[in-house]
């Protein structure tokens, strides 16, 4: 399971001392029955009730781990609740202090002063502030509750959410026809989901564009995570301006899921897309 192990090894020890401490202390006071009768541990002293509880805690969580990584063990990519609830906690908590320069409170007053005026024409000449304060603010949310792929699909009946997701993704992959190995860019890749799943799925090497640099480091982690940072990369750029880190003719095709669309002026968007791309090729946006 993603980002479970150290978390389960923790716990194998703290279980395991509790447990040999309980063991200890009520064959030193003999009372090894009432480490299974509730109504005579709280007459116990406190450090073997403390001992007792840290057990039960422990061995409770390790079961429960347990039970999350075998029913999730045929998809590296979909978490279980308790592995993707630990990692929201761990970047919600620690999203200012490994950012330098990060204040949450001063993107929340930046996003809303934007969102103040009636007349959009401010939203959208500092479009480039306002994505990056939304998603600064919305993606660990988004990849707690949505997952890591920001878009919409229709189910089938019988289809799981996270099936739906990728069957979708999967669909717009094969609408490219490209051999395995093509090089291919996605434009407003979020944290990556869609550039992975496309990636692994194609066999193609991929490069994930987005204007927040809090979803290039989550992108570039996940992919990590996944044995995928061979094939992925991700970049901080503005789809908006020229990308001039890439040279004309450079991609086999472009992907954009849900991205571009919200653009202030798509036909910017395509003549940089048409000049990355190399001449006769497939670019899909949804």
């Amino acid at each position: 399971m993603v980002g479970m192990s150290s978390l389960v090894q923790v716990n194998i020890g703290v279980a395991a001392v509790s447990i040999a401490y309980c063991l200890h202390e009520a064959k030193k006071l003999q009372v090894f029955s009432s480490l299974v009768s509730p109504s005579m541990i709280v007459n116990q002293p406190a450090n073997l009730r403390l001992a007792v509880a840290a057990a039960g805690g422990s061995t409770l969580f390790l079961g429960l781990s347990l039970l999350e990584q075998a029913f999730f063990r045929e998809d590296s990519t979909v978490r279980g609740p308790i592995a993707s609830t630990l990692d929201f906690l761990k970047t919600l908590f620690g999203q200012e202090p490994r950012r330098k320069g990060l204040n949450v409170n001063q993107w929340i007053d930046g996003y809303n002063h934007l969102q103040r005026p009636e007349d959009a024409s401010g939203r959208n000449q500092n479009y480039d502030k306002m994505v990056d304060y939304f998603y600064e603010l919305v993606t660990p949310f988004y990849e707690w509750g949505w997952g890591s792929s920001f878009h919409f699909a229709y189910r089938l009946k019988g289809e799981s959410f996270a099936e739906s997701m990728r069957r979708h993704e999967y669909y717009l992959a094969s609408w490219l026809g490209l051999a395995p190995g093509s090089k291919v860019l996605d434009l407003g890749c979020g944290i990556g989901g869609p550039t992975r799943n496309i990636g692994r799925f194609a066999g193609w090497n991929m490069m994930g564009i987005t204007l927040n640099e809090y979803q290039v480091k989550r992108g570039t982690e996940l992919s990590r995570q996944q044995n995928l940072s061979h094939a992925m990369e991700f970049r901080q750029a503005d789809f908006m301006k020229p990308l001039d880190f890439i040279a004309d003719n450079s991609f086999d095709g472009v992907v954009s899921v849900e991205a571009t669309c919200h653009s202030p002026d798509r036909s910017v968007v395509f003549k940089e897309i048409f000049r990355v791309m190399k001449p006769g090729k497939r670019q899909f946006n949804s």
